[in-house]
C-alpha cells in the first residue's frame, strides 16, 4: 500500500471491520519518508512518473462523474490497475534501498505506529460540548465589551481582522512608531509579533484592546471548529499523521489537537482557555505522560558537553540554575525569590538559544545586558560550556560534508547544504520524534495486555502521551503507570530520559501532578 493509515481506515470504514493487530502490510508513503524525507512530494502518481515515467493522468477518465459509484466497472478496473502497479513499482524500488541503508527497524516502528495510531484515531477523544457552547458565549459577550471599549477610546468601529481598519488605529489614531512592512505592498504590518514589540517599547491601550479581541474572536471559530467535527457522543476523530514533518516528527489535523490553546503562552498574552472544554470520558481519567526537559536532555547528549552531563546527572541537578549562576554571577547567587526565577528563566532561554546558534548580540535583551557586560557574559558561557557553545557549528559544518545528519535511532535526515543551519534542529527534533514513536509502540501492546485493552492511548502531543483510564482500576493506577514509565524512559541516552505524569480529572486545562509514590 501507499499511505496504509488511509487506505486500512478506508476499508475498515467501508465494510466495518478491524484489521488484525498482527496484519502484515508495507507501506511504499512510508519507504519513500524514509530514504528521501527532503523529498517535495511523495504522492503516489508523483513519484511512479518520477521513476518510470508511468502517466499521471489517468484518472481524468473518472473524473467527470459524481462519485466513485457511478463510475463503470471496467473504468474503475484500470484506474485501480495503474496504481497497484504503481504501488509494486515503488515497493521493489525502495524496499533493497531501505535494507541496504540499514532503516530495517526504523522502518518496522513506523509499520507498528501506523497501528496503534489507527486504534487512537479510531477512538478519539472527548470534547465537553455544553462547557464549549457556554464557553462561546462568554468569548463572544467579552469580545463584544471590549470593542466597545475600543470604539469609545477612538470614535469607530475596527474590525479587529481587517488590516485597513488597524493601521488606521495604530499608525494614523495612536500615531505609534513603524516597526516592520509587508513585502508586498510596503504597508506597515498587523502582525500579532510586532504589536507585542510595539506594545512593549510604547504601551498602548489600542494594541492591548485589539489583541484581546483578535485573540477571543479566533477562539471563537476554533471552539466552533470543535463541535463541528465532534461526532452524535460528542467524540473527536482527529487525524494523526504519523510523518507529518521532514524530521519525522508528527502531526495532526481536522481538528490540530498538537495546538489546543492552554491558559499560559509567550506568544498570546490573553490567550483562550481551549483545554477546559475537552474532558476524559464518563468513568474515566486522563493521564498525560511528558518528557521532562528531552530538549535539553538531547542537546546535552549530542554535544557530550561534561559540565552539563554531570549537573543532568545529580539527582536535583539543575542546568538552568548553573547557566544562570555562569552568566550573572554573584548577582544570581544573592538573588532570592520571583528575582531568582526571573533571573533563571532567562538563563533557560539562552540556554536553549545558544546551541542553536545565538550571538552575544542576540541574548543581550535575553538577559538584561548591553554592550560590553553581555560579550562578557556571552564568553563566560563558552568557557564553562564550550560543547553545547558551539553545536550548531558542529553539526553545520557535518551538514555540509556529508549532505545529512543521522539520529541517535539511525534514521537519516538529508539537508541541502545551503540550509545547514537548520542540522541541529532537525537533529534535536528528529531524535525527540523517534523517542515518542517508540514509546507509542511499546506502551499500546504493554496496555492491551495489561489491562485488556481498557486502557488506551489517546493522543500524541510532541513530547507527550495521553492516555484514557478507567476508574474503577484506580487500585492498580500506579502498578500500570509505573510500567509506562519503564518503557518510555528505557533509551540509553548519556542523560537519562525522564517522564512526568499529571492527571486530569474534569478537564485537560486543570490537570494535576499525578506522584507515582502514594
Amino acid at each position: 500500500m501507499h499511505n496504509a493509515k488511509f487506505d486500512m481506515t478506508g476499508t475498515e470504514n467501508l465494510f466495518d471491520f478491524r484489521f488484525d493487530d498482527d496484519y502484515p502490510f508495507h507501506d511504499t508513503f512510508v519507504l519513500s519518508n524514509l530514504i528521501q524525507n527532503n523529498h517535495p512530494d511523495h504522492k503516489l502518481k508523483n513519484l511512479a512518473w518520477e521513476l518510470a515515467g508511468i502517466t499521471k493522468d489517468d484518472e481524468k477518465a473518472i473524473k467527470g462523474y459524481a462519485n466513485y459509484s457511478l463510475v463503470p466497472e471496467y473504468l474503475m478496473d484500470e484506474y485501480q490497475h495503474q496504481d497497484a502497479v504503481r504501488t509494486m513499482l515503488l515497493f521493489r524500488f525502495f524496499l533493497p534501498r531501505m535494507e541496504k541503508l540499514g532503516l530495517q527497524e526504523i522502518y518496522e516502528t513506523e509499520l507498528k505506529l501506523e497501528r496503534a495510531t489507527m486504534n487512537m484515531e479510531r477512538h478519539g477523544i472527548m470534547l465537553n460540548i455544553e462547557a464549549a457552547l457556554a464557553y462561546i458565549e462568554e468569548l463572544k459577550r467579552d469580545a463584544e465589551k471590549v470593542l466597545d471599549d475600543l470604539e469609545r477610546y477612538c470614535g469607530r468601529r475596527i474590525n479587529p481582522h481587517r488590516d485597513v481598519h488597524v493601521r488606521w488605529l495604530l499608525y494614523e489614531f495612536e500615531k505609534l512608531p513603524v516597526l516592520a512592512r509587508t513585502p508586498k505592498t510596503g504597508e506597515p504590518t498587523t502582525k500579532k509579533e510586532f504589536l507585542l514589540e510595539l506594545n512593549a517599547k510604547k504601551e498602548s491601550p489600542a494594541i492591548i484592546m485589539l489583541l484581546k479581541a483578535r485573540s477571543w474572536l479566533k477562539g471563537i471559530t476554533t471552539l466552533k471548529k470543535y463541535i463541528e467535527l465532534a461526532d452524535e457522543y460528542g467524540i473527536i476523530h482527529p487525524e494523526i499523521k504519523t510523518l507529518g514533518a521532514k524530521t519525522g516528527r508528527e502531526s495532526c489535523k481536522t481538528p490540530n489537537l498538537q495546538n489546543v490553546a492552554k491558559a499560559t503562552t509567550l506568544m498570546n498574552p490573553f490567550p483562550i482557555k481551549a483545554r477546559k472544554v475537552f474532558r476524559p470520558r464518563p468513568g474515566h481519567i486522563n493521564f498525560h505522560i511528558d518528557y521532562a526537559g528531552i530538549e535539553l536532555r538531547l542537546l546535552v547528549h549530542y554535544s557530550g558537553d561534561e559540565a552539563m552531563v554531570a549537573e543532568l546527572n545529580k539527582p536535583d541537578g539543575d542546568p538552568h540554575a548553573l547557566a544562570a549562576e555562569t552568566f550573572y554571577l554573584d548577582t544570581f547567587k544573592k538573588a532570592k525569590g520571583a528575582r531568582r526565577k526571573q533571573l533563571r528563566d532567562a538563563a533557560k532561554n539562552a540556554n536553549f538559544a545558544i546551541p542553536y546558534g545565538a550571538s552575544a548580540r542576540q541574548m543581550s535583551k535575553t538577559l538584561g545586558f548591553y554592550g560590553s557586560e553581555a560579550v562578557n557574559a556571552y564568553n563566560r558561557y563558552r568557557n564553562r560550556f564550550p560543547r553545547l557553545a558551539s553545536f550548531q557549528r558542529d553539526i553545520m559544518r557535518q551538514v555540509r560534508e556529508q549532505g545529512h545528519i543521522k539520529t541517535f535511532f539511525g534514521r537519516i535526515l538529508h539537508i541541502a547544504p545551503e540550509k545547514a543551519y537548520v542540522g541541529a534542529n532537525y537533529l534535536i527534533q528528529g531524535t525527540a520524534a523517534g523517542v515518542l514513536k517508540r514509546a507509542q509502540v511499546r506502551v499500546e501492546p504493554f496496555l492491551r495486555k495489561e489491562t485488556s485493552g481498557e486502557v488506551k492511548p489517546l493522543l500524541p502531543i510532541h513530547d507527550e502521551i495521553i492516555i484514557e483510564y478507567p476508574r474503577r482500576r484506580l487500585k492498580e493506577a500506579r502498578e500500570i503507570m509505573k510500567g509506562v514509565k519503564n518503557l518510555m524512559e528505557d533509551f540509553h541516552f548519556k542523560i537519562p530520559m525522564e517522564v512526568e505524569f499529571d492527571v486530569a480529572t474534569a478537564n485537560w486545562e486543570d490537570k494535576k501532578e499525578f506522584k507515582m509514590e502514594s
